[in-house]
């Protein structure tokens, strides 16, 4: 393991990088598609159920953008191991290091549950050009677009915050225990 450390100590900072690209990719890759073409194709759909042209554009972006989410979810494993590389290199004692302590614990209780359950409904059991080439029922198929959009609808404004959270604590690295001068 001493080999590996010293080997890759000189490329810290091009670690550094990867792991703010990847950080970046995972961030933005679905933001754009979710907020301005899937909630758009979803509340079209509500407002005329019955509308087979609607259902089917509905059905497309979800399509689409489970496809755009293969990005995302793989960013967000690369951000996850080179941070931990770069936490291991560094050598940083994380129950010292308020900040990356908070921000570890935000990462692993809050966004990773979440990025598990967004990548089966993505990928695996939930994927809905999957669902359809099995030839599910169309009631199984609403079924699995609901849940989807629950999951969606509830874990955004959660997933915001955490991440605005951590990009905080990343960035500007808070010392919670030292005292604060008064200006």
């Amino acid at each position: 393991m001493e080999f590996i450390h010293e080997w890759l100590s000189p490329v810290f900072p091009q670690i550094r990088f990867v792991h703010l690209l990847s950080v970046m990719i995972w961030l933005w890759s679905a933001s754009i598609a979710y907020s301005f073409l899937l909630v758009t194709a979803w509340k079209d759909w509500r407002r005329d159920p019955a509308n087979s042209e609607l259902r089917n554009r509905r059905n497309w972006v979800f399509f689409h953008y489970e496809r755009g989410l293969v990005l995302e979810h793989s960013a967000m494993l690369v951000a996850l191991f080179s941070g931990a590389l770069l936490v291991w290199i560094s050598g940083m004692d994380i129950v010292a290091t308020q900040w990356l302590l908070i921000k570890i614990i935000i990462v692993m209780v809050i966004l990773v549950p979440l990025e598990i359950m967004d990548s089966w409904l993505a990928h695996f059991g939930g994927n809905k050009r999957g669902l359809k080439q099995k030839g599910v029922s169309d009631e199984k198929f609403e079924a699995y677009m609901k849940l989807n959009w629950l999951f969606l609808k509830r874990s955004a404004p959660i997933a915001v915050v955490a991440i605005l959270m951590t990009l905080y604590l990343a960035v500007v690295k808070p010392d919670f225990l030292s005292p604060s001068p008064i200006v």
